[in-house]
């Protein structure tokens, strides 16, 4: 895999003519760096696209409160993907671990990100992981934190 560094303006032409529809993740990307994609997230929706917000985590009122936490309290995305509420929803099997979180098969969390991006249409996704980022159809960007 070939690591290039990319701008905002980088991301922001992705569009190709179209509507940008960001794919963004929130554990080890958004919150390593708020300040940067609200800020990208308001320059895409400013221009008319759509902000996707994907993670693991519920979307319940704890995700909400920290998403809200990056802008002053205000909303600053369009859509949150929940892997766990997807997952639940499809009925898929799942265990507890000792924290006594659920715990899907690899095969379904792996790849649930990737359907939704398809699914939905989004145009560039940033993600942290190479697994998920190796199930993509869609064009995705590995966020390195450094």
């Amino acid at each position: 895999m070939k690591l290039t560094k990319i701008t905002i303006e980088d991301v922001l032409a992705f569009h190709h003519g179209g509507k940008l529809k960001l794919g963004l993740d929130f554990h080890d990307v958004i919150d390593k760096a708020p300040a940067m994609f609200v800020d990208l997230a308001k320059k895409v929706r400013c221009r008319g696209g759509e902000v996707h917000v994907l993670t693991g985590s519920p979307d319940d009122a704890a995700l909400d409160r920290d998403l809200r936490s990056f802008n002053g309290g205000k909303r600053w995305w369009d859509y949150i993907f929940s892997i766990t509420d997807h997952l639940l929803a499809k009925g898929i099997p799942y265990t507890i671990d000792a924290r006594g979180g659920k715990v899907f098969a690899e095969s379904y969390w792996d790849s649930a990100k990737a359907e939704y991006c398809e699914n939905e249409g989004i145009t560039v996704h940033i993600d942290d992981s190479e697994t998920f980022l190796s199930c993509f159809t869609t064009p995705c960007l590995l966020f390195v934190y450094e």
